[in-house]
């Protein structure tokens, strides 16, 4: 079941990436455009120190068991539980602005509110216990899956912290 959200969700992203440009532009002196350039470091945000356990510790009702990469995604790594619960950190340089504007713009079939004081513009997709966060570009979505009561109540101000703590840590 995991394997399979986190597969739909990486499609997710591949799509409004597509559908809004893959990536921003900026103004040059000469006043064409030009691409903004994404810096991908190797290794996803666990390897790279970016987030570890004691970061997403009470994230969930139950404790994490297990950290590990996502199959096909090198970008992201998983924390799960003993439950069949788990939170997906992903962290993509050169696509936090188009992310969060489409879901900005509506332009996802889920709803999502504006979070204040996360990077430099989050979102917060309830139904999906999902921050999505842009600082300088780089992507922050962190989500909280399982069954129901998987995330903790205070799930998205941690959410929102920890990607603030991964935008401090680039």
């Amino acid at each position: 079941m995991r394997r399979l959200t986190d597969a739909l969700r990486i499609a997710f992203l591949s799509l409004v990436v597509t559908a809004c440009g893959a990536s921003d532009r900026t103004q040059s002196a000469s006043g064409g455009t030009r691409q903004a350039p994404a810096a991908a470091q190797a290794g996803n945000p666990c390897e790279r120190k970016l987030v570890g356990e004691a970061d997403v510790a009470g994230i969930m009702t139950s404790p994490v068991v297990k950290m590990e990469a996502l199959d096909g995604d090198p970008q992201s790594c998983v924390f799960s539980t003993a439950l069949q619960s788990h939170i997906t950190v992903m962290v993509r340089p050169g696509l936090g602005n188009v992310t969060v504007s489409a879901w900005e713009k509506g332009q996802m079939n889920v709803p999502a509110t504006p979070m204040a004081g996360v990077g430099d513009r989050a979102v917060w997709q309830d139904m999906l216990n999902e921050v999505i966060a842009t600082k300088n570009n780089v992507l922050c979505d962190i989500s909280v899956m399982g069954p129901p009561g998987t995330a903790a109540p205070d799930a998205q101000t941690r959410l929102g912290k920890l990607c603030n703590t991964i935008f401090a840590r680039q």
